[in-house]
């Protein structure tokens, strides 16, 4: 959109009247942050929509209003990045986090050293402990997890997810049964850095048997 109408030198407004009615608003938004970029005298940065074949593009632009010496305008230089897949991603953790945030099964996120740098707050009511009580420490029974986590996790780093029930503990002492599932969280480059154990609470399940 943006190469068309500064390439030709047709104003947006002038194109918009002249396409398809799905990419009028495009060109229209487009007309838009142009001016906001010349009536802000500087750099302006925004996110664009555009229409695409496969869906919406978006797109993280910057545009840079050039002035002559009395102060007219020459031209806008315009820097637009495929932002699509990035917001896409971010939409996708916000959906993750709020699960696991809301979800009934505990969560217990640890780092490389097996310190616990996040639960979610049915680990908080199913072990009776406070978030901020178990932030930093080591995951094992001062966490009313089992003593034996690490080897659970290097189960899971050899052969994939390991899942198997195992005897937590709650904050007052109490037993409770459990379905434990460890698995690996990868970073950006593939390396894996935390781990996420998801603990189910089984223990009325056990109690009925």
């Amino acid at each position: 959109v943006e190469a068309v109408s500064k390439t030709l030198n047709i104003p947006d407004r002038e194109l918009a009247e002249h396409t398809a009615p799905r990419y009028r608003e495009a060109f229209l938004a487009c007309e838009a942050s142009d001016e906001a970029a010349w009536r802000a005298g500087g750099t302006v940065r925004t996110e664009e929509r555009i229409p695409g074949p496969a869906g919406d593009v978006l797109l993280d632009v910057i545009k840079v209003p050039a002035y002559g010496p009395d102060r007219r305008r020459e031209g806008l230089l315009v820097i637009g990045r495929d932002v699509t897949a990035v917001r896409a991603a971010e939409a996708e953790s916000r959906v993750a986090a709020a699960a696991m945030e809301h979800g009934g099964e505990a969560f217990v996120v640890v780092d490389q050293e097996r310190r616990i740098t996040q639960v979610n707050r049915a680990y908080e009511r199913i072990f009776g402990r406070a978030r901020a009580e178990v932030l930093g420490r080591s995951a094992g029974p001062e966490a009313g997890l089992p003593a034996d986590i690490s080897s659970r996790i290097a189960l899971a780093a050899r052969g994939g997810p390991w899942s198997g029930e195992v005897r937590c503990e709650r904050a007052d002492g109490a037993p409770i049964s459990t379905w434990l599932t460890v698995s690996a969280v990868p970073d950006g480059e593939g390396q894996v850095r935390h781990w996420v154990l998801v603990v189910a609470d089984i223990s009325r399940l056990r109690d009925s048997e």
